[in-house]
């Protein structure tokens, strides 16, 4: 039992610690150091730690630490009256719109947050800096995407693999930015993978569900893999062209020979850990298996995707030149006004603080006035987005959802519906079923309908 002069000075807190990536300099245990001394130094009691390990902070959802903590926080008897966050960018990346909204879901449970790192005054001077320091941290994430996307885009062009498991039949091999050779890696149907030298011998075995590490820098290339997949390959090429077998006649086949699917069957239920029809037609209408590699044909970007060869905001932009050039100009203007905004803040002092004040101010106002002029321009490149190409992308992409719904797991077809999927209308009279889906990038030869703007397929039932 606590005195009462205890209780009258007892802080109740719990943690909130979060890192994007395992590879986060800042990682948790470090978080979580400085919270602790920081409780200690200044009173706090650290009843629990809410821990989002290698989850975004672009966004709130799928942050269920979080939002487990938003949740207790609502609970009648919350046993917390403080959270505490290393700093901001832990809070969260997001706008400031989403943290002033969560931010007053706390407050309004008698919940405040404190930022153990970020070296706020406690007065009213926070709540100008707080929100600069928020927008800060989120327009760092979103130029971080832009640099991103534009190595990606190199590495695209210089014929490099982007990432995600190589086609069945195909290894990865692996080259340090100087160019010398790393070692190949092969995946094999348990999951597992293996590490092979210049002369093809296996020099490690990884378990599944581990990682091998390769420096940022490092790239990795398609190379042929087992001669045995590589001869089942050509063989399902030779059955389908020379011989005019269908997709179902050569899975059969397969099978009888008692060949072992891409994947062993360990992503299926025991019955179909066969091959199938789908399986085969993704070999077959796979380019990757004449020469042409192809990337980023989906994109679940957030903020910015690839246009012309170039990072671009995620609203379409064809664009003209011109438009093009005043946008080009307007993102460096934003980009000098965020480098100013960061000195600022960096050198910011109690001497200096009126200065910095009243000049973040003026600089938060031209901020909000160029990124509504890159919004208009944006705006008006889209409307130069030919029809063609809208229906192109959902055709192509129509086949990919077909065999990925087919034969893929549980995941990627959620994932494929939640995310395409925008309407499924059943018609009882003729037995039809409609499936209307977003404007995608699909693949040609399917039965597709354009309705309203939409993309429909239909179906029997």
């Amino acid at each position: 039992m606590r005195d009462q002069s205890a209780l009258s000075h007892y802080r109740p807190a719990v943690g909130y610690l979060r890192r994007s990536t395992d590879r986060q300099e800042q990682s948790i245990g470090d978080q979580r150091r400085v919270i602790d001394a920081w409780a200690v130094g200044n009173g706090y009691e650290v009843l629990d730690y809410y821990t989002d390990d290698a989850i975004s902070g672009a966004s709130s959802d799928g942050r269920a630490a979080f939002l487990k903590l938003i949740a207790d926080a609502k609970r009648p008897g919350c046993l917390f009256q403080f959270v505490l966050v290393y700093d901001i960018k832990r809070f969260g990346r997001v706008d400031n719109d989403e943290a002033g909204y969560y931010r007053y879901q706390l407050r309004r449970n008698g919940v405040d947050i404190i930022y153990v790192s970020e070296g706020f005054n406690g007065d009213d001077t926070d709540d100008l800096l707080r929100p600069v320091k928020q927008w800060q941290a989120r327009q760092e994430l979103k130029d971080l995407s832009k640099v991103t996307i534009r190595g990606l885009v190199t590495r695209a062009e210089g014929g490099w693999w982007n990432g995600g498991m190589p086609p069945y039949g195909y290894d990865l091999a692996y080259y340090a930015v100087s160019g010398d050779f790393l070692c190949t890696v092969r995946f094999m149907s348990d999951g597992s993978k293996q590490a092979l030298d210049a002369e093809g011998n296996i020099t490690r075995s990884i378990p599944k569900g581990e990682q091998l590490q390769f420096s940022k820098r490092d790239k990795s290339l398609l190379v042929l893999g087992h001669p045995e997949r590589v001869r089942i390959v050509r063989q399902i090429f030779d059955w389908y062209v020379l011989e005019g077998l269908g997709y179902k006649s050569i899975a059969d086949r397969l099978n009888q020979l008692s060949i072992p699917t891409p994947t062993g069957g360990t992503r299926r239920t025991s019955l179909c850990a066969k091959w199938c029809a789908t399986t085969v037609m993704s070999i077959l209408q796979n380019r990757l298996y004449v020469g042409d590699m192809i990337w980023n044909r989906l994109s679940f970007a957030k903020f910015h995707k690839i246009t012309n060869l170039r990072p671009a905001p995620t609203h379409n932009f064809p664009g003209g030149l011109q438009i093009g050039e005043e946008l080009d100009k307007v993102e460096a203007r934003l980009r000098e006004v965020r480098q100013t905004i960061a000195n600022l803040i960096d050198n910011l002092t109690t001497t200096n603080r009126d200065f910095v004040d009243a000049r973040l101010v003026e600089l938060k106002r031209e901020s909000a006035v160029l990124e509504s002029r890159r919004l208009e321009l944006e705006a008006a490149g889209a409307k130069g987005m030919e029809i063609d190409r809208l229906i192109d992308q959902a055709v192509q992409l129509a086949g990919e959802f077909d065999s990925v719904y087919a034969g893929g797991t549980i995941q990627e077809k959620r994932l494929l519906v939640r995310a395409f999927v925008k309407e499924i209308v059943i018609e009882p009279e003729n037995g039809e079923v409609k499936v209307v889906l977003a404007p995608l990038d699909i693949e040609k030869g399917q039965t597709v309908g354009v309705r309203g703007g939409e993309i429909v397929r239909k179906t029997r039932m």
